[in-house]
């Protein structure tokens, strides 16, 4: 393998059987009849009959056929949606699994910082998981001391240092995980999308920390589904569906073949109406909560498109809210490059969704003047409680908002994206002021 390769990864692939039993002797019990049955079959192709459902599980392939090279020194976004293999692929190249078929050559120590808590023992100190996680990364007592401090300093829990990590919130676990990763020096990083978990302010911090990182030469996969962290800290991205790389390329263009294919699961009935009932709940185990979502005129009617500062209506039709005390619905709009222009939820300005009183529930949002200027937007619709960890449901790409262009400023000119993503209402007015005019020589 070329000295410039960090990784490199050929035909990998990874396997699980759906359902699969935690209890180990069944499972071995069932393994053992099925490999019995199995070779019966190859003489007797009739033999069993139907097999115990638990032996004739259906295979998952989490991954597979998966190749892909990494040069020193890049720093590789990988995009795709829930499920399609990111999380597997960093799991079994940061050696947590091992691979069903193909192989993966990695050159450099490794730190990984994966689901939160992954790596560290939950009965030992905060303390001694730094000293332990530096142990396994092959340093010496004395290399972990000399960045103890600056890792402790970086995480924000000096106060709880010598207090069990099973004791630690998610967050305060991220923190020290974070710190950990990134101080001790590993020669390749891999960062899943934990950093959701921690407070804004910190995340700008590991944002920070990655880019120094990545300034020194060092190799680093990350996760995410932030496209602007994607669009600003990598060099390269890949995109993942069904356990395979689709496309490898500079990140902005694959950003947006990202969101071409991430265009919501949604059926449009009529113009401005989208079913989202066919789809899964991606987010969690949670039952769809969110059912319908209209885009509706001053008339209550669905329309495809919009003018700038027409009024809008968005109605979100649900379903079970009224089992989830305290749950607000959002309205997130976002521009063509996946970046958040404004949130708008019902805490904000409805306390009576708080207290849901049927199983089916219609939400509207009513915008007097859409204030963006011409283009189309994303729309994403979330079901949250109160917390970072307490969303139920969430459509990513719900809808789209086409907006159009009108004369809102009544002077004939027209507004595009040139001019920014929003108008302003109001108007300029020029006065004289008081003074003597100025002398003319």
């Amino acid at each position: 393998m070329p000295s410039d390769v960090a990784i490199r990864v050929e035909g990998l692939g990874k396997c699980y059987r759906v359902g699969e039993s935690s209890d180990l002797t069944l499972s071995f019990r069932e393994a053992a009849m099925g490999r019995l049955l199995g070779q019966l079959r190859r003489v007797v192709p009739s033999i069993g009959g139907d097999a115990h459902p638990a032996i004739e599980r259906e295979l998952f392939w989490a991954l597979r056929n998966f190749d892909l090279e990494v040069k020193k020194g890049e720093v590789i976004g990988i995009l795709g949606r829930n499920g399609a293999g990111k999380s597997t692929l960093l799991k079994v190249l940061s050696r947590i699994t091992a691979p069903t078929e193909g192989r993966a050559e990695i050159h450099g120590r490794v730190g990984s910082l994966l689901e939160v808590g992954t790596g560290f023992h939950l009965e030992l100190t905060g303390r001694e998981n730094v000293f332990l996680n530096g142990a396994i990364l092959g340093m010496r007592k004395a290399e972990i001391k000399s960045r103890f401090d600056e890792i402790v300093e970086f995480s924000e829990i000096g106060d709880f240092l010598d207090t069990p990590v099973k004791r630690y919130s998610s967050g305060m676990r991220m923190r020290l995980g974070f710190a950990v990763a990134a101080f001790l020096e590993p020669e390749i990083l891999f960062v899943d999308e934990v950093l959701a978990v921690g407070d804004a302010e910190f995340r700008r911090k590991c944002m920070g920390k990655m880019d120094s990182i990545a300034g020194e030469g060092r190799t680093i996969l990350f996760v995410s589904h932030n496209m602007s962290a994607i669009s600003n800290l990598c060099t390269r991205a890949i995109l993942i569906e069904d356990g395979g790389c689709v496309l490898t390329g500079e990140p902005q263009s694959v950003i947006q073949e990202y969101l071409h294919r991430s265009t919501t699961e949604s059926s449009e009935l009529t113009p401005g109406c989208f079913d989202l009932s066919s789809r899964r709940n991606d987010w969690s185990a949670h039952e769809l909560i969110i059912r319908k979502l209209e885009l509706l005129d001053a008339q209550m009617r669905p329309r495809g498109s919009f003018a700038m500062g027409e009024k809008l209506f968005v109605r979100v039709h649900l379903e079970g809210l009224s089992a989830a005390k305290g749950a607000s619905v959002s309205l997130i709009v976002k521009d063509g490059s996946d970046r958040w222009l404004c949130d708008r939820n019902t805490a904000m300005s409805c306390s009576g969704i708080k207290e849901p009183r049927s199983w089916s529930e219609v939400a509207t949002l009513e915008i007097d003047r859409i204030p963006f200027v011409p283009g189309r937007y994303p729309l994403a619709i979330s079901v949250a409680t109160v917390g970072a960890t307490g969303r139920l449901d969430y459509v990513e790409r719900a809808a789209v908002l086409e907006v159009t262009d009108a004369d809102v400023y009544g002077s004939g000119f027209s507004l595009s994206r040139s001019k920014g993503v929003l108008y302003l209402e109001g108007s300029w007015s020029i006065e004289g002021a008081q003074g003597d005019e100025p002398t003319r020589e």
